[in-house]
């Protein structure tokens, strides 16, 4: 998570930097802050606790809102950082089962579609189109059927890879 993180500040700052030298990396740096302690904090629990399902459940569940935070900062819908939903789906998959797969992929649907529909609130408000809205709306529909999507997938990869576990 941590190595994500930093590999995602660099090619931020360097993408920043070319396209508009005089904006703040700040934000950035708030959110490898953000990050950096959540690391510690989690290696920390680690250690002392014996609770690992649960564990990993709630880092799962902070890293849905961390990336809807970098979602809502990035431009929603234009935002590159909405790919980061499909990991956290995938990695789900891999550690948790096939039913958080699908917890997760729903979560995910359900924490984008929330951001995007506070962006088309917000822009109704002012000077937003028809168009730009119904433009939005499909977008944000695309997104949610492809996590679900990959949810699904996620659950019958992780179902199958712990079927051939009983078996070996």
């Amino acid at each position: 998570r941590l190595a994500t993180a930093l590999l995602l500040f660099v090619l931020n700052a360097l993408w920043t930097k070319t396209r508009n030298p005089d904006q703040p990396l700040s934000k950035s740096f708030m959110v490898l802050a953000i990050v950096s302690a959540l690391t510690v904090i989690y290696f920390i629990l680690n250690r002392f606790s014996l609770k690992l399902l649960f564990q990993a459940r709630l880092q799962l569940a902070v890293d849905i809102l961390l990336i809807t935070w970098l979602v809502w900062l990035s431009n929603v819908i234009q935002s590159p950082y909405i790919a980061l939903y499909i990991v956290v789906i995938s990695v789900s998959s891999l550690f948790l089962g096939p039913r958080d797969s699908m917890v997760a992929s729903v979560g995910c649907a359900v924490a984008f579609t929330a951001c995007a529909l506070l962006i088309v609130g917000n822009n109704t408000a002012t000077s937003a189109t028809d168009d730009s809205i119904s433009q939005t709306v499909q977008t944000v529909g695309l997104f949610d059927i492809a996590f679900l999507v990959v949810g699904l997938l996620s659950a019958r990869l992780a179902e199958g890879q712990s079927r051939s576990d009983v078996r070996l």
